[in-house]
């Protein structure tokens, strides 16, 4: 009997293999269809983003609309709609439930070492040379930043509703 490995790998493209994976399921879930009588348009293959707490896209993909449906009702937050987690946001307080939404650009403004206007939830990331990444909650608009060594920094704002605010600070 042959293992997996055994079978030799035809196509190594990413979206070749999607596609097939794709196939594969479209007719399982006809031949599930055929078995079970069931209503087609529970059966079609729709993408989903899920998104957490904030907003934040945070996985995309392809399924079923009945399983979307179930876990909607589940309480898991997922849509059925396609979305980039770099461009939209899921606005978890838009009238009618949760809406996916275009990112508008990052309000935060950098002033000498004063970060202004920072959206809030927020987070900071502050990348320095001498201990790599380091990531705070941000809970003031306005938030004075702190060096303790002299080198280059890497400051961002993210929040769901924006795209991130970017800053490079050289601190003598």
């Amino acid at each position: 009997m042959k293992g997996f490995h055994d079978f030799p790998v035809i196509n190594k493209d990413p979206e070749a293999i999607r596609k097939g994976n794709l196939r594969i399921l479209r007719e399982a879930l006809d031949l599930q269809r055929e078995r079970q009588g069931g209503d087609a348009r529970l059966f079609a293959i729709s993408p989903f983003i899920r998104y957490d707490e904030q907003g934040s896209i945070v996985a995309t993909g392809e399924m079923a609309i009945g399983h979307i449906q179930a876990l909607r009702i589940q309480g898991d937050r997922i849509l059925p709609e396609t979305g980039k987690w770099d461009t939209h946001y899921v606005d978890r307080g838009a009238e009618g439930g949760p809406r996916k939404r275009v990112k508008s650009r990052c309000p935060a403004t950098l002033d000498g070492f004063t970060l202004r206007n920072a959206p809030q939830p927020c987070r900071v990331e502050i990348s320095d040379p001498v201990n790599g990444l380091t990531v705070y909650a941000a809970d003031d608009a306005e938030i004075e930043l702190q060096f303790s060594h002299s080198g280059t920094y890497r400051v961002r704002v993210l929040s769901a509703p924006h795209t991130p605010g970017e800053w490079t600070i050289e601190v003598p």
